[in-house]
């Protein structure tokens, strides 16, 4: 293939991708914390530009982890909202 320029390149197992000193200066996967899975490593986007800082990902909201401040900015009293906490409309 390379004798004929076609580009290509080794494929490999996932879990060999992430011992691989090219991916890991390249920066391809990044570790976070995710507050109920724990450590989890992903791929960040394969594009990568010299002068913009890579973004650090984070994890979706968890299910009602803000219902407290939506509420609050729907103006909803506390103590409505700790009534709808009570009977088990919002958890």
């Amino acid at each position: 293939m390379h004798e004929h320029s076609v580009p290509c390149g080794e494929v490999t197992e996932i879990a060999e991708a992430h011992r691989n000193a090219q991916i890991r200066h390249n920066q391809t996967f990044y570790e976070w914390e995710h507050p109920t899975a724990g450590k989890v490593r992903t791929p960040r986007h394969s594009t990568l530009f010299s002068k913009t800082k890579l973004a650090n990902l984070a994890n979706a909201p968890l299910l009602n982890e803000h219902a407290d401040e939506i509420l609050k900015e729907l103006g909803i009293e506390k103590s409505d909202r700790d009534l709808l906490k009570e009977n088990g409309i919002v958890p």
